[in-house]
């Protein structure tokens, strides 16, 4: 595996054992411990489910739908270039601009530089 850091790390290598001695003797250990594997399960599973879509609409609909229950707002401020975020769908990036400027002129999103605002929540459900 590689890893790039983008600030100063520090890397902690445990021994199995190690790990399996802790998660014995300590329950708060073994807790954030299962906690960790649960949230990178789940962000593994996101991403599968991202890659094994079909179209860049679904996708883009996804991730919408997922920072709008996680934003608690219809106005989505993007933590990421819309370069970024098509390097993360695995698209072009004029191909994720051309297929939201589709969806708007829909009526389902509009959006500006930092942000994407839900026009309509139930039409997006209906695209799913």
């Amino acid at each position: 595996m590689s890893v790039i850091s983008k600030n100063y790390t520090t890397l902690l290598k445990l021994k199995q054992d190690l790990v399996l001695d802790l998660c014995q003797k300590d329950k708060n250990f073994l807790i954030e411990f299962i906690k960790s594997i649960s949230n990178r399960s789940f962000i593994l599973g996101n991403k599968l489910k991202t890659i094994t879509m079909k179209t860049i609409r679904q996708q883009i609909i996804d991730y919408l739908t997922y920072q709008y229950h996680k934003q608690n707002s219809l106005r989505i401020i993007l933590n990421m270039s819309k370069k970024e975020w098509s390097e993360k769908l695995g698209v072009h990036r004029p191909s994720l601009s051309r297929e939201l400027s589709k969806m708007k002129r829909e009526g389902l999103i509009d959006y500006d530089r930092n942000s994407v605002t839900i026009k309509d929540v139930n039409l997006i459900n209906k695209q799913i």
